[in-house]
Parts: structure tokens; sequence; C-alpha cells
């Protein structure tokens, strides 16, 4: 009698037990995945409003996203264990111009902030050769802004001053210069922009890779209805999580199958509407190492909603200048390549370019 006693007491205690270790592990490391969430890709030319119906809750150490579908949960003490660095470091900026972003005449402002480091100098001299300057475009005043981090190079640290002295177009910060730290850029450019760029109509961000099509955003911007309200770029729908190669992420991190949306390769523009939303949840959101997924969950947050358009090359495209015309960005650029490209958009030519 005794031992039947015992051992119902023990299936109990059991069965307690296990259902605490479900609560625990559906609250910490599992969010389910429902195959409704499914979405087909983008269909070639396809242009749209990607609404976002979020919902973020915080608790402790704890955020909850919930984007309509799934409930995405981030324990910032688990980030700050794994990646100290990126959840720490406060901004601090080696160059900067409180006046940047002052408007002479009162017409809509277009920043092209472009991700940069200190040793692509040949790089940043071909941008400003060809869609990277200071000029005015049908009523949009353009400003290019090469976004750099810190270099043990002392000789290229000096160099960047110089640099910055004769163009005025340098944002340096003082962490290190880093893949690992791209997520850095994104968050202390918000923060640059909320404290000293408020005016500020637009902004494009993407690598000094790329070829900007600065007149045909602007065409772009004036012809969108929902350019003001929404951030435009390649929005990702179903991206996949990996736990291997260069993309990897642990499950006790991110332990979930799907990305929430996000602009593809870092390329988007931003309207002044976002900032401030954006850089308040900034403060509350893990810095996620992968920059344009670090992107999507503030944006999640913020309940920012995207513009999917095809014209964001950012995984390549046929080399015919008729498609340059109408192309946004096309990322992934050499330098050569871009001033060819450049040039040959000047002369109106319609030939194939050369390699």
């Amino acid at each position: 009698m005794k031992q039947r006693r015992k051992n119902i007491i023990l299936g109990i205690l059991f069965l307690m037990a296990l259902a605490c270790y479900s609560l625990i592990l559906k609250t910490w490391f599992h969010s389910p995945e429902p195959k409704t969430n499914w979405c087909p890709p983008h269909p070639e030319g396809f242009s749209h409003v990607i609404y976002s119906e979020t919902s973020l809750r915080l608790e402790g150490p704890f955020s909850y996203l919930f984007d309509g579908h799934r409930t995405y949960v981030l324990n910032l003490t688990q980030y700050e264990t794994d990646l100290p660095y990126l959840q720490s470091y406060s901004c601090e900026t080696i160059i900067e111009y409180g006046d940047y972003c002052q408007k002479l005449v009162n017409k809509p402002l277009l920043i092209l902030a472009i991700r940069s480091q200190p040793e692509n100098f040949h790089k940043r001299a071909a941008l400003r050769e060809t869609w990277a300057q200071q000029q005015e475009i049908m009523g949009f005043l353009i400003k290019p802004l090469f976004l750099i981090a810190a270099t043990t190079n002392v000789k290229h640290m000096i160099l960047v001053v110089e640099e910055a002295k004769n163009f005025n177009d340098i944002l340096q910060w003082d962490f290190p210069e880093s893949p690992a730290h791209l997520s850095l850029k994104e968050r202390c450019l918000l923060e640059w922009l909320f404290l000293y760029c408020s005016t500020v109509d637009f902004i494009y961000k993407g690598d000094d890779t790329s070829f900007v099509n600065v007149g045909a955003i602007i065409k772009y911007l004036r012809e969108s209805p929902d350019s003001q309200v929404t951030v435009h770029g390649n929005i990702q729908t179903e991206s996949n999580v990996l736990r291997y190669g260069r993309r990897r992420i642990s499950y006790v991190l991110f332990p979930y199958h799907k990305y929430p949306f996000f602009p593809a390769a870092g390329a988007l523009i931003m309207p002044q509407s976002a900032i401030t939303p954006l850089f308040e949840v900034s403060n509350w959101i893990p810095v996620f190492p992968f920059d344009d997924v670090y992107f999507g969950l503030l944006g999640l947050a913020a309940n920012i909603s995207y513009h999917h358009d095809d014209r964001f090359y950012v995984f390549g495209m046929k080399d015919v200048v008729w498609l340059y015309k109408e192309a946004l960005v096309v990322c992934r650029m050499a330098p050569e390549k871009l001033k060819d490209v450049w040039q040959a958009l000047q002369q109106n030519s319609t030939c194939v370019i050369r390699e």
C-alpha cells in the first residue's frame, strides 16, 4: 500500500515537472511555425506594399515580437552573454558634422548613406566620380555620407581624416571595422539621424560596391504614393535561418526557422517618418549579428511597413544599359565596372557594357 502511494506521488511529481519543463521550453526557446505562413516568391517585375501587423511586448530581458503569424522571443541576457560587444557598445564618433543636414533652401533632402571601410579609398573615389555627388536633381538636394568604423592601421586612419576634410562626407565611429560589426552601423546611423538629422526627407542606405541610379530613385519617390510612410527595398519575406556557414546563428539565440521581413543586402530607402520609431526600439531590441536581419527586427518592433520592388537588384542583373537606366540599385560592382556603366549611361548607349 505504501509503495503504491509512493508511486502515485512520484508520478504526480513527474507530470508536474514535465509540464513546467514544457512551459519553459515554449517560453524561452520555441515559437510555433504554422504552415499557413508560406508566401510565394516575388514574380518578375513585382512591386507591392507589405504591411506590418506587429505588436511589441517587453517583459524583463525578453522582447516579444508578433508579425501576425509568428511570435519571436528575443532574450537580451542571452545576447549579452553570446555577443557582449554588440550589446554594450555606445556609439562614439571620431568624425561627424553637426550641421550636415542643415537645409539652405526649402527642398527635399536625400542622404546617400554608404557603408564603407577605411581602406576603401579607391571605391569612395569611384563613387564620388559617378553617383555619390552633392548635387540637385529634379528638385531634390542630394548629399552622400560614407559610414566608416575604425582600424588599427594608423596610416589609414590619418588618410581618412584628410579625406573627410577634403570632402566633408564621412561619418566615422570608434568601433573596429569588421563584418561582425555591421549591425552597429545600423544602430549608430539611426542614433545619429535621430539626434542630428531629423530634417532629412529620405535616406538611401547601401554599400560602396553598389551602383545607385539616383535620378531613378527620385522619380520612384515622386511617383510612389507610399514613399513617405514605408521602407523600400528588395524585401525578403520567407528567408531561412541557417545553422551553418557564414550566416549561421545558434538555436539558443534565435530558435526559429524563418526570419521576419527585411530588405535584402542592406539596400533600402527609408523615409523621415521611420527614423524616430526605429531609433526608439533600437534601445530595447538586442543587436542581431546580421545587419539586414537586425533592421528587419527593428522594423517589426517599430511597426514599419515595406514596399518591395524588383528594381533593387541585390542578386545580380543582366549587363545591359537599358536595365541600368530602369534599375534603382545594382549591388556588387567593382569600381572600374561602375565607372564604365556610368559613362555608358551618360552616352545614352543601348549596347551591352563590356566586361
